[in-house]
């Protein structure tokens, strides 16, 4: 009975997924007092390019950790990937207050890439708190920071005209990889981001000098953001 009693607050959870760098799938768990862990499987990220490889449920409590600083080192630093995941969805609990220590993470060239990628995905878990953060990720000289950055910016609902505009801008990159999560990200927007990348993505279709990679995301992102338009290759 006195566990019916205890507030229940429902944050999303990162299902960690085993396919190189597809999107990460959220769901909803309960988290109260006492902690359990209802599912936890041993997860790892490639230092390569940040897939993660394996999933993890895990039910966290509210006091879970002591403080912020805390729960970044074991975001950053544990070999278990239990409390790596028991981090993660703690620090998007806590909001706009987690945004610039884990920001920090991000900046910090001494940091370890699996620390830097969980960081990105502690702070799409925050959502538009977190927004100015993960635009900055994408000036990361990391392919795979850059990537996640993408990947989370993405995912904030609702999107803002400063997500796209960045967006916009990592389309232009060197990298081929950063270009085709950037127009992944703006097919996950959708019509919000019609009025600013219509034009550019226009462009990139028709370009016939553009790579075919570039091309058909290009095209994918078009018929999300203005589905009521026909477009030609």
């Amino acid at each position: 009975m006195d566990q019916m009693k205890k507030k229940l607050a429902y944050f999303s959870l990162v299902t960690l997924v085993l396919t190189g760098c597809e999107p990460v799938v959220v769901n909803e768990v309960a988290v109260g007092e006492p902690a359990e862990v209802s599912t936890v499987t041993e997860t790892t990220v490639s230092e390569e390019n940040g897939a993660i490889k394996s999933s993890a449920n895990v039910t966290v409590a509210e006091d879970a950790f002591t403080d912020i600083p805390q729960a970044i080192a074991v975001l950053t630093s544990a070999t278990e990937q239990s409390e790596i995941a028991q981090a993660l969805v703690w620090l998007g609990m806590q909001g706009e207050a987690a945004v610039e220590p884990l920001n920090a993470v991000l900046k910090d060239n001494s940091g370890q890439l699996s620390g830097k990628i969980y960081a990105c995905r502690a702070l799409g878990q925050i959502g538009s708190p977190a927004s100015g953060a993960l635009v900055e990720a994408l000036s990361s000289d990391s392919g795979a920071v850059r990537i996640n950055a993408a990947k989370q910016l993405g995912k904030i609902k609702p999107s803002s005209q400063a997500i796209v505009a960045a967006l916009l801008k990592l389309v232009d990159h060197e990298d081929i990889q950063s270009r085709q999560h950037a127009l992944k990200a703006l097919t996950e927007i959708g019509p919000p981001a019609e009025d600013q990348a219509t034009q550019r993505l226009i462009a990139l279709l028709n370009d016939a000098n553009e790579s075919d990679i570039v091309r058909n995301e290009a095209k994918r992102a078009l018929k999300s953001i203005a589905p009521r338009h026909t477009f030609k290759d």
